[in-house]
């Protein structure tokens, strides 16, 4: 339900009826409109955090492009080209020995490119276990501001990840640990289809549940 339908749903606790108008209200009956002040307050922050995460999510394709172009001032155009040539070729088969090379070549020549931080995340997700987990903290070690163009954060989607893998794992601290993260350093973080992260929560619970 949005903010404002609530609002309007809760409004009739605000009012209570008056037998005589003109008297000055009771300390009883103040305290009564407090107390259901409080209580919309207490039902109306939920929503209002939500929307709030909204909000900061429709930006995240405009920080994708802003961290794009800033590759602009590292490298030149001819390197930028073969970055994306380089991960293109890559993404025909993430688990082929071409694309293990060719994530090398991006880690030694071009360690600090968006794209790099994109094709690590893309071959660290077609691991398993340990290599998975191992492959996903490095990349939020060194690529914690790359992007996917469609404003996919590298970091917080490699913590959600990292979620998951660790539930399979049974390690329920370590895996809650990524998700206090992900809530404290980017709430706002979105899927490839625009969902904000931290929705799918409770779809995970559903079918992958805490130990």
């Amino acid at each position: 339900m949005k903010p404002a339908l609530l609002i309007l749903g809760l409004l009739p606790l605000l009012s209570a009826p008056a037998d005589q108008p003109s008297q000055q209200a009771s300390p009883d009956r103040i305290a009564a409109l407090e107390t259901r002040i409080e209580k919309l307050e207490k039902q109306l922050a939920p929503l209002l955090q939500q929307q709030a995460y909204l909000n900061q999510a429709r930006k995240e394709p405009t920080r994708a492009r802003q961290r794009i172009l800033a590759d602009n001032d590292r490298y030149t155009r001819d390197q930028l080209r073969t970055i994306e040539t380089l991960y293109n070729q890559a993404s025909l088969d993430w688990t082929s020995p071409e694309a293990k090379q060719i994530l090398q070549t991006l880690q030694t020549r071009f360690p600090k490119a968006n794209r790099t931080g994109c094709a690590r995340l893309r071959h660290a997700l077609q691991l398993n276990g340990n290599k998975n987990i191992d492959q996903l903290h490095q990349i939020i070690q060194h690529h914690s501001n790359s992007y996917f163009p469609d404003g996919v954060h590298i970091e917080s989607f490699a913590r959600f990840a990292l979620n998951l893998e660790y539930r399979k794992a049974g390690n329920t601290t370590a895996a809650e640990k990524q998700i206090q993260a992900l809530r404290q350093n980017h709430p706002h973080a979105i899927d490839h289809q625009g969902r904000l992260l931290l929705d799918h929560l409770d779809d995970l619970e559903a079918i992958l549940p805490s130990p």
